[in-house]
């Protein structure tokens, strides 16, 4: 079951779709909206105020990044995208130092067993040199650890 406050987000992208132009609308897949519409929480009370600029809207910190998922996948336009592109290709960059560091860690912390989703498959086998096991399991699909990882800072 999807966790009650992404069916909530669910229900606000929903209610903002409704008072987007169709042409927009339609930009995006059916599977995607019938996703959202099968999972959204009905009973959640959510209105669009009418004429408000969408980030003026109290729209959730989830549903906003769907909104902005929304619009990376099927509103931008092609010189957008590839900004967004270079901006991923960056982070990627940023992220490999970090696996780097791995290494050094699993030295300096005596780490034995190294566990991560499997959505990382192969990413960490370097690590199985340095004398670890690296574990990879299966995604739980309503569960971030990027959302824990932030709830987690937000409580400091």
């Amino acid at each position: 079951m999807v966790e009650l406050r992404y069916r909530n987000a669910f229900k606000e992208v929903d209610e903002i779709l409704k008072y987007t132009d169709i042409d927009l609308v339609n930009k995006i897949p059916k599977k995607f909206i019938n996703f959202l519409r099968a999972n959204m929480n009905n009973d959640y009370e959510f209105n669009v105020q009418e004429g408000l600029h969408l980030n003026k809207q109290n729209l959730s910190e989830e549903a906003n990044n769907i909104l902005a998922l929304i619009y990376r996948d099927y509103w931008a336009t092609e010189e957008e995208k590839e900004e967004f592109r270079k901006k991923d290709e960056e982070e990627r960059k940023l992220n490999e130092e970090k696996l780097e560091q791995k290494k050094t860690d699993v030295h300096e912390y005596h780490i034995d067993t190294f566990v991560i989703g499997d959505d990382w498959k192969g990413k960490f086998d370097f690590l199985k040199d340095e004398g670890c096991e690296v574990v990879y399991l299966p995604r739980t699909p309503e569960i971030s650890t990027t959302q824990i990882k932030k709830d987690l800072n937000d409580k400091k």
